[in-house]
């Protein structure tokens, strides 16, 4: 019983030391500004490089994942994961529309269902002479309401079964001459723009819209189809629906509520984008641990006497080390704050794009430096500064009081 008790006394006396110490460091930095400055000028440009990376992701994971509901499902071709790897034919897709029809899930979905085709045609892009892959997809009159948010911004609706088209928001913001008037050249055809929609921040934003026939004829594609959305009256209702489907005869399909298959595709960008992104971020981290421990050298080697005094006054080397490492961690949050700052200042909401590798079509995002990202950058701070001030730390307390007074 007295060894817990001493152990605890032992405790509470280094944590009353460790807060002691510490505050005495946090008060002295205004006599030590150009080591603070170095160190909260590095962290602040790694927050904002680190931020705004993890941006990135999170606007892509945004705009992929936005307009994807429960409550709509997608029908594929059986085994496909994604759009450009399905094919539905006539007969099939015929079978499938018959589910509105009042017959089999008939009572379960309600509007109309939507056959679409998907194409990449090749685009140039605003602000450079090079071209990018902008996706064209084919759609029918039922298109528009299944789309949760889908609005025409300017101009009108398309006129189907003509060479009329209308563009996502996101679209125009990534490529040139998508505007009302504006024509598009396609094949032997040209689509004229005649409006500009949102559909709640989704991936359709980056898309352009024409009607399906077209886009069948100038791709050879036949009446086949990429894909079927239906909207159901709930979400229980996905697993009648799928099990109906299952059950007609010569049918091969994949069902997939909207918002899992908008999950599935967000998952393979952001896996991508967010492996670079850690990749450089760990690099990065490296050198600056390096660089604050360098600086933290400088600044201990300083203080040589000034740890030396607390130490002859009686406070431990652990107080000591644990105290000056947590400075280094603290003016390391403060520039991780400061770098998260101005990358949301200069960054959040702004529009960029990038390749879609699940659709291999430009995806238009919004940066989004959200409170999550610039928590784990100010944690991840706080680790590193830490880290590259205890080993200065730890050399400085670890010195003989008798070598500290006699050179310092």
């Amino acid at each position: 019983m007295r060894k817990k008790e001493g152990m605890g006394v032992a405790v509470v006396r280094i944590g009353i030391e460790i807060c002691t110490v510490f505050g005495y460091s946090l008060n002295t930095i205004r006599f030590r500004p150009w080591s603070a400055l170095v160190l909260v000028g590095t962290m602040a440009g790694a927050g904002a490089v680190s931020v705004t990376i993890f941006a990135v992701g999170d606007g892509i994971r945004s705009a992929l994942t936005q307009d994807g509901s429960g409550v709509v499902a997608v029908l594929l071709s059986a085994g496909a994961r994604l759009e450009m790897e399905s094919r539905l034919e006539r007969n099939v897709t015929m079978q499938l529309t018959t589910l509105t029809d009042g017959s089999g899930a008939g009572a379960r979905v309600i509007g109309a269902s939507s056959p679409e085709v998907v194409a990449v045609i090749s685009h140039v892009r605003k602000g450079s002479d090079q071209a990018a892959n902008l996706a064209l997809r084919g759609v029918t009159a039922a298109a528009f309401p299944l789309r949760d948010g889908f609005r025409i911004e300017s101009g009108r609706s398309l006129i189907l079964g003509t060479d009329e088209a209308i563009v996502g928001y996101g679209a125009t913001q990534t490529f040139r001459g998508l505007d009302v008037g504006s024509v598009v050249p396609l094949g032997q055809r040209r689509l004229t723009v005649v409006g500009v929609f949102s559909a709640g921040g989704g991936p359709a934003e980056s898309e352009i819209w024409t009607s399906a026939s077209r886009v069948q004829s100038i791709f050879g594609m036949g009446s086949a189809v990429h894909s079927v959305r239906l909207r159901l009256r709930s979400p229980d209702d996905f697993w009648d629906l799928e099990g109906d489907t299952l059950a007609m005869p010569g049918i091969g399909v994949t069902v997939k509520r909207e918002a899992e298959f908008m999950e599935t595709q967000a998952r393979i960008m952001e896996t991508f984008v967010r492996g670079f992104g850690w990749v450089t971020v760990a690099i990065m981290g490296a050198v600056t641990a390096l660089i604050i421990m360098n600086t933290m050298f400088g600044a201990v080697a300083a203080r040589y006497r000034e740890v030396g005094t607390l130490r002859a006054l009686g406070f431990g080397r652990t107080a000591v080390a644990i105290s000056v490492a947590g400075e280094s961690g603290v003016l390391a949050a403060l520039g991780s704050i400061a770098g998260s700052l101005v990358a949301w200042v200069l960054f959040d909401g702004v529009y960029a794009s990038t390749m879609n590798v699940a659709s291999l079509s430009q995806v238009a995002f919004a940066f989004e430096v959200s409170a999550g990202t610039v928590r784990r950058a100010a944690v991840s701070a706080i680790l590193l500064g830490s880290f590259g001030g205890l080993v200065p730390a730890v050399h400085a307390v670890r010195r003989p009081l008798t070598d500290v007074f006699r050179t310092s």
